[in-house]
């Protein structure tokens, strides 16, 4: 049963039940179990010629006329070929607090040969921390054993070729110290909004279209919020569905200026779906109608999404700038309720090149050009022609 029990979940996920069938007697064929029916005696009961000739126990015999739904069946043909498959419906699985051991884990996917997670280098895994099925006892134990020696030699091989080190492309700028994460650069990710992005509210919502726009944008000091205000100016009633609104209320949260007004749930910037001037930023939109980065017309923290920059002051006074990955971390409290992070699973890894090279823009404004060049040549990339200097 419990090397069946993987199966069993996945048939009560797609079809609300599973039916198992068990044979009570394997070790002999439907023609033999009936031929020791048949030297039943005229006085013994079912039950007993079942407990007496197939050496079944008084449970076995109640789990037969449990499955059959009411007495035994007297025709020796119908009774054999139930001892051989008696079905049992499975509606549920129990409780945890009845489980001898639980599934789910990490998928295997996720892991590399020496378990290394894919998604975080430097962290390896092993034993029931995966997503796999086994036999309980000294199979599992012994499973535990081997995969945590594995992972440890993984680790160590790991270290010996540099660790963290040879996750990170260092471009020394002087006074600042540019590591940019390679796992995260050179992946395909790519922004799905329009496309299947599940938001990030505590439930996944598609349809709604909302992206990471939900909270409003966090603004960076007055300078980007009068820059912000000087661009949404410049949008007419076609590009801007709340228009009217902001002119009313204003664009800004509050006084303070410090991030955009939420309206209807969203970031009064974001056009909704069915809009007839183009769902999505409005500012995007309308920085694109001008043959203009998008770059420069919206928040940063919009346009650096999801690539985050962590910022470290060494004692020697140089900066050291991460450059990584948006996590659900970044996200402080509201990711902790969050149903969906594009970076996490694989939904987003669909891009049609790098991150490096799809991010070019963003890339540059943040580490300026002369970095980005750099960076393009530690990870072997060719030098980029259609990047403007910023």
């Amino acid at each position: 049963v419990y090397t069946r029990s993987a199966a069993v979940r996945a048939s009560i996920d797609d079809h609300a039940s599973a039916t198992l069938v068990i044979d009570l007697h394997p070790d002999l064929s439907v023609a033999e179990v009936r031929a020791r029916l048949g030297r039943r005696r005229p006085k013994d009961s079912l039950s007993t010629v079942l407990r007496r000739s197939l050496g079944l126990s008084a449970a076995a015999v109640a789990f037969v006329r449990e499955a059959h739904g009411g007495p035994l069946p007297d025709d020796a043909d119908v009774l054999a070929a139930l001892v051989k498959a008696v079905p049992v419906r499975v509606g549920a699985t129990s409780p945890i607090e009845r489980a001898i051991s639980s599934a789910g884990g990490i998928a295997l996917a996720e892991v590399d040969d020496a378990f290394m997670l894919r998604a975080l280098p430097g962290v390896f895994v092993a034993g029931e921390m995966l997503d796999w099925d086994a036999p309980t006892g000294g199979y599992l134990l012994q499973a535990c054993l081997s995969t945590g020696a594995a992972a440890g030699a993984g680790a160590a091989a790991w270290l010996r070729a540099g660790g963290d080190r040879a996750r990170y492309a260092e471009v020394d700028a002087g006074e600042t110290l540019w590591r940019f994460d390679r796992r995260f650069l050179e992946s395909n990710w790519t922004c799905l909004w329009g496309r299947g992005c599940q938001g990030i509210g505590p439930v996944a919502a598609p349809e709604q279209a909302l992206g990471c726009c939900s909270l409003g944008a966090e603004l960076d000091g007055v300078e980007e919020a009068a820059t912000l205000a000087a661009n949404a100016a410049l949008l007419s009633p076609e590009q801007f569905q709340y228009r009217d609104e902001a002119a009313v209320g204003g664009i800004f949260r509050d006084g303070a200026r410090s991030a955009t007004r939420v309206v209807d749930g969203a970031c009064i910037f974001l056009n909704r779906v069915g809009f007839a001037g183009g769902a999505g930023c409005a500012l995007h939109l309308a920085a694109l109608h001008d043959g203009e980065s998008p770059v420069d017309w919206k928040p940063s923290v919009c346009w650096q999404l999801p690539v985050k920059v962590d910022w470290e002051l060494r004692a020697d006074d140089v900066e050291v700038a991460t450059v990584r990955g948006w996590e659900r971390r970044d996200w402080g409290e509201h990711g902790r309720t969050m149903a969906w992070c594009c970076t996490e699973g694989p939904e987003a890894y669909v891009g049609e090149g790098p991150v490096v090279d799809t991010l070019a823009d963003e890339l540059t404004a943040i580490a300026g050009r002369a970095v980005y060049v750099e960076l393009r040549r530690k990870l072997g990339r060719d030098e980029p022609n259609d990047v403007d200097g910023r």
